[in-house]
């Protein structure tokens, strides 16, 4: 039974938890524009091993939801 209401205590706190994460998010979508909630689900590649000057700009501006980098971007672990 101890093991039990400890499981059931454990559980409360992790949906507190969750509770607390999803208001979070809320509260962060709630601010954000039509255009910055589409741009969220986009995910880019970018070229080279640098950013150039229209990359930064484009990142800056579009703000994606996600870069990918590939073995080409990286020049050393």
């Amino acid at each position: 039974m101890r093991y039990l209401t400890l499981v059931g205590f454990c559980l409360l706190l992790s949906l507190q938890h969750v509770r607390a994460d999803v208001l979070r998010v809320q509260s962060q979508l709630a601010n954000m524009t039509l255009e910055q909630k589409i741009a969220q689900m986009f995910m880019v590649s970018l070229y080279g091993t640098q950013l150039t000057e229209s990359e930064q700009a484009f990142l800056r501006d579009v703000q994606p939801g996600a870069a990918v980098l590939f073995g080409k971007n990286i020049e050393s672990p």
